[in-house]
């Protein structure tokens, strides 16, 4: 399938009351595997300030380009790590990762570790 015909994804990471949300082309088939109960995709495992893993699935680390690339003003991006994990970076953590989305936020983002962190996804319709 050509590149620009896949799905377009709303995608939010969620931690109490702070919301990140961003729009991904879904080449990797991340909805599918968000939705998937049987999967445990949604775990979180937060490394310091600076990132947030989102463990129980890997992928394959892109060998073409995603189009995306770290934007002036954008402070947090959904990524592939080159071990092929999922997860939410501040632009200062990303290095040799693979850029899905800018992640945008109305008000401060922050990561409470005390609370549970959920990741969701909503199919954007064409039409």
């Amino acid at each position: 399938m050509e590149r620009d015909m896949f799905p377009e994804l709303s995608v939010e990471i969620t931690n109490g009351d702070c919301l990140l949300s961003g729009v991904v082309r879904d080449i990797y088939e991340i909805y599918n595997k968000i939705q998937d109960p049987s999967k445990e995709f949604i775990s979180i495992q937060r490394r310091g300030g600076n990132s947030i893993r989102i463990t129980g699935h890997t992928f394959a680390f892109p060998s073409a380009s995603t189009r995306v690339s770290k934007m002036v003003g954008c402070i947090y991006y959904l990524i592939i790590e080159e071990s092929g994990t999922v997860a939410v970076k501040r632009d200062v953590a990303i290095s040799n990762d693979c850029i899905l989305a800018e992640l945008k936020s109305k008000d401060e983002f922050f990561v409470n570790k005390d609370l549970c962190t959920i990741i969701t996804a909503h199919r954007i319709p064409l039409f």
